[in-house]
């Protein structure tokens, strides 16, 4: 290592803390702790020459050994019960299925009727719920049919009639497309009309030699294009009777899809007002058809512990049955050795209260007052300068 590296971990405040604590007992302090250590061990040798120290752990080993048995019993004993918790509720069970009555436990048995009746009663109200909210689905189902049958006809009369205001609209545009152009072309023949006049007016007027010869062909021209303003203007009036026809056939079309559009604003207003009462009154028994589900459950989950309850009272009473006999063997073996086992505890926890509780209290505060002293020694030698 470079001695700048030496300076560098001198300068860390880490290496100064571990500088700090580094071990380096003073004399002092070894002296200290030598002398606790004698002191301590002078005194366990006592202790095992007295035979105390033998004694204590013996009874510490004994009372753990106590507590070992102790807790098997209770799993033991938990375990049992929790195999007569079933078996009760298996009898229950069967006596309520046998339906097997003893004036011995008529109040369990009467519970599980009382609860039987009510379920049974409220699964006959849910049931005519059910068949209710059924008929009622059935009969919504025709409304909504039949007023999608008139929404269809009216959309497919709709898409005829809309079908032929296209065509009836594309016809017009093409024939006004047409007036257009013809239009045009009167106004541009108008327009040389008036310019081959305008021209011959001034030939005429004009002193040159050969006006003829050069109105001539001024004449030939205006007659072409007075034969073609002619022909023009004369298509003209067809085209406006067609677009005054296709137009007077778009009056009755449009009025039509404004009356269809109409009829399928009111139709879908009455289905509305058909079906929103019946979907009200639907989502009404839904609701009440859940709450009584609820309840029923509510009172099946409660059946298992009355068929527990009830097989515990069937159990002391043990009305004849040869279906419950083979329950009544399994019950008591698991009695026998619910007995046997709380007999066995009982045994030991009297060897427990007479066993030596001083010893082991005294054993405890051996291994303490050993740890208090390493503790002791570690503090001098760390810290007594």
């Amino acid at each position: 290592m470079y001695p700048s590296q030496h300076l560098y971990l001198q300068n860390k405040p880490g290496a100064l803390a571990l500088a700090q604590i580094s071990f380096a007992p003073t004399t002092l302090a070894i002296i200290i702790a030598v002398v606790l250590g004698v002191a301590f061990l002078a005194w366990v040798i006592w202790l095992i020459a007295t035979g105390r120290l033998s004694k204590w752990a013996k009874a510490s080993l004994q009372n753990q050994k106590w507590n070992a048995q102790d807790n098997k019993f209770n799993n033991e004993l938990k375990s049992l019960a929790r195999a007569i918790n079933e078996q009760h509720a298996q009898l229950g069970k069967e006596t309520w299925e046998a339906r097997i009555s003893n004036p011995g436990y008529e109040d369990a048995y009467n519970k599980l009727v009382n609860v039987n009746q009510q379920v049974l009663s409220m699964e006959m109200h849910a049931s005519s719920l059910k068949e209710e909210l059924e008929k009622l689905n059935q009969d919504r189902a025709k409304i909504e049919s039949k007023y999608k049958e008139q929404l269809n006809t009216l959309d497919k009369e709709r898409e005829t009639a809309q079908a032929a205001v296209n065509e009836l609209n594309k016809q017009h545009k093409a024939l006004d497309t047409e007036f257009t152009g013809l239009s045009m072309e009167r106004a541009r023949i108008q327009r040389e009309i008036k310019e081959a006049r305008t021209n011959i007016i001034e030939i005429e007027n004009s002193d040159a030699p050969n006006k003829s010869a050069l109105i001539f062909p001024l004449n030939s021209r205006l007659e072409q294009l007075s034969s073609a303003l002619s022909d023009v203007s004369s298509k003209t009036p067809a085209i406006d009777e067609k677009m005054a026809k296709i137009e007077t056939d778009l009056n009755p079309l449009n009025a039509q899809l404004d009356e269809l559009g109409k009829n399928y604003s009111r139709t879908q207003i009455l289905m509305s007002q058909d079906l929103n009462p019946l979907d009200d009154h639907i989502n009404k028994l839904k609701q009440s058809i859940k709450k009584k589900e609820e309840e029923i459950a509510q009172l099946q989950k409660s059946m298992p512990t009355m068929l527990e309850e009830l097989g515990a009272h069937v159990d002391h009473v043990r009305p004849e049955s040869l279906r419950l006999e083979p329950l009544y063997t399994n019950l008591d073996d698991l009695h026998e050795r619910t007995r046997t086992a709380t007999n066995e505890q009982q045994k030991l926890r009297l060897e427990m209260d007479k066993g030596d509780k001083s010893s082991v209290r005294k054993f405890a505060w051996f291994w303490f007052a050993v740890l208090l002293v390493v503790i002791a020694i570690l503090a001098v030698l760390f810290f007594v300068k």
